[in-house]
C-alpha cells in the first residue's frame, strides 16, 4: 500500500502545480500601498534602534563601569557570583580582552549603530527631523564604545567589510559634530510621548558628558594624560547644562532623592 500512497500524493502535487494561479498582476487590496513616511512609521522603524539601548547600557556596562571605579564591590559566596572571576578582575583592575563582560557591551552598541544606520538610510530623502533621532541615539552608542574601548570602527552607512578602527579623538569629534548638527531638530518638549526617546536635552546632556572629559578623549596617548592638561571645553559643559536647566522641562527639587531612580520616576524628573 505504501508505494500506491506515495504515487497518489505525487499525482495530487503535480495536479496542484499545473492548475495553480499564474497571474501575478492582481490588485492590491491593502491601504498601505506605498512605503509609509509618516511620523508614526518613523517611530515604528526606530523602535529597534531604541531597543538596542537596553543591552548597550545594560548589566555588563553597569558592572564594568561601577566595579572598576570602586563604586561597588561584587562579593562571591562560594561559587555563586564568581562567574570565572569576571567581576573580580574589574575590581582589581587586571581585566583583559577575554573578560566576559566586554562582548555584551560591544555587541549591543554595535547592533544599535547598524540599526540606526538602516533607519537613517530609509528616511534619508524625507524631512531631517525623522533621521535626527536615529543620529542622536547612534551618537550615544558611539559614545559607549569610544568611552569604554577608545578607537572603534566608524561606520555611518552600508559597508562591504568592517573598516579599520578610527582613533578615539576622531570618534569623539564625530559625536560632537553629529549632536551639534541635529540637536535643534529633536523634540524640545518633554512629555509622556518623548519619555525614553531622543530629545534636544538628551543631546545636550550627552554633549556635556563628552565635553567634561574632552581632554581625555582627544589625548594622543591616554597613558600619558595628566589632570594638568587644560580642558578647552569646560565652558561648553556649563552651556549645555544651563540650557537643560533653563528649559523649565525638568523638576529635580520637588521629589525625594531615591524617587529619581525608580522605574516609574516619570518624564518630568
Amino acid at each position: 500500500m505504501k508505494p500506491k500512497f506515495i504515487l497518489r500524493l505525487f499525482s495530487i502535487s503535480v495536479l496542484a502545480l499545473s492548475t495553480a494561479c499564474t497571474d501575478l498582476d492582481v490588485d492590491i487590496k491593502s491601504q498601505n500601498t506605498e512605503f509609509p513616511d509618516s511620523e508614526r512609521a518613523a517611530e515604528a522603524i526606530l523602535a529597534d534602534v531604541y531597543a538596542a539601548y537596553r543591552g548597550a547600557l545594560g548589566r555588563d556596562h553597569w558592572m564594568a563601569q561601577t566595579l572598576s571605579a570602586d563604586e561597588a564591590v561584587s562579593v562571591s559566596m562560594g561559587t555563586d557570583w564568581y562567574d570565572g572571576g569576571r567581576y573580580r578582575e574589574f575590581h582589581l583592575h587586571n581585566w583583559t580582552a577575554d573578560n566576559g563582560l566586554l562582548p555584551g557591551m560591544w555587541n549591543s552598541a554595535s547592533t544599535g549603530i547598524t540599526l540606526a544606520n538602516n533607519a537613517i538610510e530609509i528616511f534619508e530623502d524625507l524631512q531631517p527631523s525623522l533621521t535626527a533621532r536615529a543620529r542622536a541615539i547612534r551618537a550615544y552608542y558611539y559614545f559607549v564604545l569610544m568611552d569604554n574601548f577608545g578607537a572603534v570602527p566608524l561606520i555611518t552607512g552600508p559597508v562591504e567589510k568592517v573598516p579599520d578602527r578610527a582613533s578615539r579623538e576622531e570618534v569623539c569629534r564625530f559625536i560632537e559634530a553629529e549632536l551639534l548638527e541635529i540637536k535643534d531638530l529633536l523634540p524640545a518638549t518633554v512629555s509622556v510621548a518623548t519619555y525614553g526617546k531622543a530629545t534636544k536635552y538628551m543631546a545636550e546632556a550627552l554633549l556635556a558628558k563628552l565635553y567634561l572629559n574632552w581632554s581625555v578623549y582627544t589625548s594622543q596617548d591616554v597613558a600619558t594624560y595628566t589632570s594638568s592638561i587644560t580642558n578647552e571645553k569646560l565652558n561648553q559643559v556649563v552651556a549645555m547644562c544651563d540650557s537643560i536647566i533653563l528649559s523649565g522641562q525638568f523638576n529635580l527639587t520637588s521629589h525625594r532623592f531615591m524617587e529619581k531612580f525608580r522605574p516609574d520616576n516619570g518624564y518630568q524628573i
